[in-house]
Formats: C-alpha cells, sequence, structure tokens
C-alpha cells in the first residue's frame, strides 16, 4: 500500500506495487491545486498577504502582526484618512455647515440662564461643533446675540443645548452650526 508525503499527501507507490497512471494523474492535480493557490497567495510570513481576493480600490494595512486587513470605504465623499492611537486607520467625515435661526419663541425660562434646545441632524454626544452668527446677520440679531451671552449647554444625539447668561433674546437669530469632522 501506498505511503503519503507529509505536506501535500501526494501518494507514493511502494517499490512493490505496478505503476499506476490513476496515482500518478491525481498527484499531478494536487500538485496542479497547489501551485495555482501559490501563485494567487503568499503567506504573511513571507511578504504577502495571505488572502485569495481583495476588493478593488481599498487600502490595505497591517491589523496585527500576522494579520492584513482591508480599509472600508468611506461613507461621506470628500473623508480623509486619519489615525487612532493605535494606528489603525480610520476615514474621518468633512465639515458640515448648517444654517439655523434661534427662535425668539424658543427660549425657556423666567431668568438666566434661559435654554434653549436646538434640532441638528449630525450631532453626536461627542461631536465638535462651531456656532457662529450667519454671514447674513443684520446689526439688530447681532446685538441680541451678544447681549444673550450665549454658552454651550450641552448636547445628544441630533440635538444642541445653549444657555443664555444675558438677556433673553427677543429677535430671532441666524447661526451657522459647523459639525466638525476635522478633529
Amino acid at each position: 500500500m501506498a505511503i503519503e508525503t507529509s505536506n501535500y499527501k501526494l501518494e507514493m507507490p511502494l517499490e512493490t506495487e505496478f505503476y499506476d497512471i490513476t496515482v500518478y494523474n491525481r498527484n499531478l492535480g494536487k500538485i496542479d491545486t497547489q501551485m495555482k493557490l501559490n501563485a494567487n497567495t503568499v503567506a504573511v510570513s513571507r511578504g504577502g498577504t495571505g488572502k485569495t481576493t481583495w476588493t478593488a480600490s481599498r487600502l490595505i494595512y497591517p491589523s496585527s502582526s500576522t494579520t492584513l486587513t482591508q480599509v472600508p470605504a468611506p461613507t461621506k465623499t470628500r473623508s480623509f484618512l486619519r489615525q487612532n492611537t493605535t494606528g489603525a486607520p480610520y476615514w474621518s467625515a468633512p465639515s458640515t455647515t448648517l444654517e439655523k435661526t434661534l427662535l425668539s419663541s424658543g427660549w425657556v425660562g423666567s431668568a438666566p440662564p434661559f435654554t434653549y434646545t436646538l434640532s441638528v441632524a449630525g450631532v453626536t454626544t461627542t461631536s465638535n461643533q462651531d456656532i457662529l452668527p450667519d454671514l447674513d446677520i443684520t446689526e439688530e440679531e447681532l446685538n441680541a446675540l451678544q447681549a444673550a451671552n450665549i454658552q454651550d449647554g450641552g448636547q445628544a444625539a441630533n440635538s444642541i443645548v445653549l444657555k443664555a447668561w444675558g438677556s433673553k433674546p427677543e429677535t430671532d437669530i441666524p447661526i451657522r452650526i459647523i459639525i466638525r469632522g476635522d478633529l
């Protein structure tokens, strides 16, 4: 009875056995299969990826000392690549600018600090945003904004709380909110 090689399990007939073309052909089939696999895959230990397929146009990085991983595609256009504290890459979305109006009727409270809860899609509990006067703000609206002395009152998913420590605004105030993707 034939013995097998240790790596690819090729059949090795004994000297006392007759030549059999089917054994020879089976061995060639195993060799061909393994050579094709070797041609498509190079082990990580030999400088390869250890993979047979990849998604086109994706970056590859070492996610451990023996594993290579592809960075997924960004979910927003104009995203840019960053690294976390472990060095793993990730996509960061660009900043988004929104225009909102702080309605005078939306302020709550009878004494400072007056509060205003502003609905802003894209704000998270940890996102960073800048709140600025709108580009077309009038002098009256700017005076109301400055007199209100508005400060950060916290944030939650899709909302920002503002506190007015000065005068309660009696006019609507147009603002811009920049949800920062670059921080």
